[in-house]
């Protein structure tokens, strides 16, 4: 992969801060070692460098004695490991690798609900780690936007410190949400002609296309409206606008505009009734 000179400026043209996703140690070390290449996500985050979504990876070791132990869990935030993702905690439970990673990363809507999307994803081996009820299905209820994140991971020469991030309004270091000060980016920016991919080009390829082929199985309305052209190969028929707008609903719950065809809201994430227009 070639890669020259890279830029990050916004709008008003000064210097920006990358961006750093902070997600539990097991999944962030199974992107790290191309165990898997995606992510559960509520909200797009990343830094747009010439044109494309680049993100940092920061493992947190948030929960790990009640998920090895497999606890049930006591907070909306915390999650259950299948089997084999607390084979994998395991391994790496005493580890404390070198954070030294970024990625380029997509968000693909889906419907994070659907059981049988994450049951096909777990049979090719891209999600794996989870218990799909008591993991990525809990985390998505009630969350309007859902996406699947598909992350094409690095390696740098430079590698990230805790005090390479920004601290918060009282100087202290964040401890989820973290953002890279503008001297770690200026460095990061500078070795990006140095990076090496986690997987060859060829794999990730194979790999990301094969999740596609599976979440356009599943799509969510958000898919549907927003992705259609990019994904679906056009299949979708046209719509006739003007039965459309004599078939609009509305969410019976917060009152947003919904399609005709919306099973749950995209705002609110409820699942609607038959005949529950407004």
């Amino acid at each position: 992969m070639k890669l020259l000179k890279y830029s990050m400026e916004n709008q008003e043209g000064n210097e920006m801060n990358i961006e750093v996703e902070t997600d539990k140690r097991v999944n962030i070390y199974a992107l790290w070692q191309g165990r898997q290449i995606i992510l559960c996500k509520a909200k797009e985050k990343y830094s747009e460098i010439d044109g494309e979504k680049w993100i940092c990876l920061w493992p947190s070791k948030s929960d790990e004695t009640k998920m090895i132990k497999n606890d049930p869990p006591t907070e909306p935030t915390q999650f259950l490991l299948s089997a084999e993702g607390r084979n994998y905690l395991n391994q790496i439970y005493r580890q404390d690798k070198t954070n030294n990673f970024i990625a380029k990363v997509e968000y693909v809507p889906i419907n994070g609900r659907k059981k049988e999307l994450w049951e096909e994803l777990e049979k090719i081996g891209e999600f794996v780690l989870w218990d799909k009820e008591k993991g990525p299905m809990k985390y998505f209820q009630g969350k309007g936007n859902q996406y699947i994140a598909i992350y094409q991971v690095f390696a740098l020469k430079y590698s990230i410190r805790e005090e390479d991030t920004v601290p918060d309004k009282h100087g202290k270091l964040r401890t989820h949400y973290k953002i890279l000060n503008e001297t770690a980016s200026k460095d990061i920016l500078d070795n990006l002609k140095n990076i090496r991919p986690i997987l060859s080009p060829e794999d990730f390829e194979k790999r990301k296309n094969s999740i596609l082929e599976i979440i356009k199985k599943y799509p969510s309305e958000i898919y549907i409206r927003k992705y259609e052209h990019k994904y679906l190969n056009h299949n979708f028929k046209e719509r006739n606008l003007n039965q459309e707008a004599s078939e609009t609903k509305y969410c019976i719950y917060c009152g947003i505009k919904l399609i005709s065809e919306a099973n749950y809201c995209y705002k609110c994430g409820k699942k609607q009734h038959m005949g529950s227009d407004k």
